[in-house]
């Protein structure tokens, strides 16, 4: 039961110091993805998503509603093309810079990847750029706000 309590000064200052890992959902890790097209693999979103990066709120991505394509794949994700430009917004600047590029969501084929799903950019359509996680949150929004159709 002490030893509890000796771990608990460690972790706050570990905390503190910023040794921990952050939650920020921004990231930018290039992929080299493999063109995949199959119209019976789709995702749709019941509604247009808008994630920002914390309670600050400096940058946000806006998602939009319809039916996301199956475009590629690499060995670790299934990546679905978005009907409409994905929406990319900085707001700690002004004025506000928007960025609206093509891409969609990416999801892991394996379900203890760390990133179980993400929001891609197409550099090219055998390149990608996975730019936001998504993380579990994503993934209990499932049969409420978006569904698999695969």
């Amino acid at each position: 039961m002490l030893n509890r309590y000796i771990y608990l000064p460690i972790i706050v200052l570990l905390f503190g110091c910023g040794a921990l890992p952050t939650t920020n959902p921004v990231m930018s890790e290039e992929k080299i993805v493999v063109t995949t097209e199959d119209e019976s693999k789709t995702i749709t979103l019941n509604e247009p998503q808008v994630w920002f990066d914390g309670y600050q709120k400096n940058s946000g991505v806006m998602l939009p509603k319809g039916i996301y394509q199956l475009e590629a794949q690499d060995s670790e994700y299934l990546y679905f093309r978005a009907p409409l430009n994905i929406e990319f917004r900085s707001l700690n600047v002004t004025p506000t810079q928007q960025e609206f590029v093509k891409g969609g969501i990416a999801l892991a084929k394996n379900s203890l990847n760390i990133i179980p799903a993400g929001i891609y950019k197409s550099i090219q359509s055998d390149e990608k750029v996975l730019s936001w996680k998504l993380g579990n949150h994503f993934l209990r929004m499932e049969d409420d706000n978006w569904k698999k159709d695969y």
